[in-house]
Formats: C-alpha cells, structure tokens, sequence
C-alpha cells in the first residue's frame, strides 16, 4: 500500500496532528516534534505597526481573525509591539468579507485612526462598508492588510499590505512532505518565509 502524505493547515485540535499516523508537514503552524513551514505575517504585522506609529497613530484596530487560528494572536502580539502604541482588537472574526462588512460601524465608532486586517476578506469588506459610510480612506481613517491575497490586487491596487510569497511557502512544505516519504529528515525542520511591507496609498497621517 502507497504511504499517505498528508498537509495541515493552521486550525484544528492538536490532537489531531499526533494521532495521525502518516508523514505531516504544518502550515502556519508550530508543534513540538513536527516539521513546519510558517509565514511570517507576525513579523510583518510588527514592520507595518512601526509603519504606522511613525505616521502618527497612537490607536490602532486590529481586525482578528477565526477563533483556533494559531497565527491570530501572534500577529495582534507582533502588531502591539512593533506599534508600540495602544492597539484595540476586534475578534474573533470569521476570515470574509460579510464579517469587514459588519465591524465597519463598531470600527468608526472607536476613535481608532488606523486599522489591520487579518486578511485580504476582511480588508476588502471593511473597504466597502467604509465607503458606503462615507468614510475617507486614508484621510480619515488609515486601512492595511496582513495579506495580499484574495484579489486585493485587483480591487484595491494602491493598498497598504503584506505580501506573502504563498507559492513558495507551498513549494517548501510539498519539498519537506517528499523528503519525509523518502526518509530524508527536514533542515531546517522549522522553515519561516518572509514578507515583504508594501507601502500603498491607504496609510497616512492622521488627521
């Protein structure tokens, strides 16, 4: 019988990962005694929340993402310290566009100046909802994203965001799933990609 390869995403018991019997890689995900491959979106988020204090902002809306999501509180973490500022977290929420649709009140309505992301959904729902409010962005309020996914591009090409090399994350856990089919055991066994800050047209100054 063929051996399975199976891949796991970052949600989900950690149960499940030590019960399986087959060769697993994590993405965008650490255990003890598994290999991974994680992008560093903490970093980045860190990079964009000093970003952020430079232009001025002293209260900063972090977007969360779903609830279980392991790379959720790191970022709100990596957000805080590199802002070093007072940052305001609304969350969880589910990782769509419905959910920015829906926060966009509760968001103006916090005196927060900026706000993050924590993903291209959310980020792209929250922009309509804002412009349906007649908010101005940036001028009255500064809005990023902690990925460049999703068709961010497309809809919002001047953007403020991570750019995150997905495909070579994919490429580095299939290369580590090949190798422990094949016996080889993964160096480094802990791999972290890194992202790029795109600085776009929806960060500014506050007013």
């Amino acid at each position: 019988m063929a051996r399975r390869v199976v891949a796991i995403t970052p949600r989900g018991p950690a149960s499940l990962f030590g019960a399986a019997d087959v060769p697993l890689v994590l993405v965008d995900r650490r255990m003890r005694g598994l290999p991974s491959v994680v992008i560093d979106t903490p970093g980045g988020l860190h990079e964009m929340g000093a970003h952020l204090a430079a232009l001025g902002h002293r209260r900063i809306a972090y977007l969360g993402g779903p609830r279980g999501s392991w790379t959720d509180p790191r970022r709100l973490e990596g957000l805080r310290i590199g802002s070093g500022q007072q940052v305001v977290a609304f969350g969880p929420l589910p990782p769509t566009f419905e959910a920015g649709n829906r926060v966009a009140d509760k968001l103006v309505a916090s005196g927060c100046t900026a706000a993050v992301a924590y993903n291209s959904a959310l980020f792209l729902g929250l922009m309509y909802q804002l412009a349906t409010l007649g908010v101005r962005v940036p001028d009255q309020l500064s809005v990023c994203c902690a990925d460049d996914l999703a068709e961010l591009g497309l809809a919002v090409p001047d953007a403020t965001t991570l750019h995150v090399p997905a495909d070579d994350a994919g490429v580095s856990a299939v290369r580590t799933l090949l190798g422990l089919v094949d016996g080889r055991p993964p160096e480094p066994r802990h791999q972290l990609v890194p992202v790029e800050l795109v600085i776009g047209k929806t960060s500014a100054e506050p007013c």
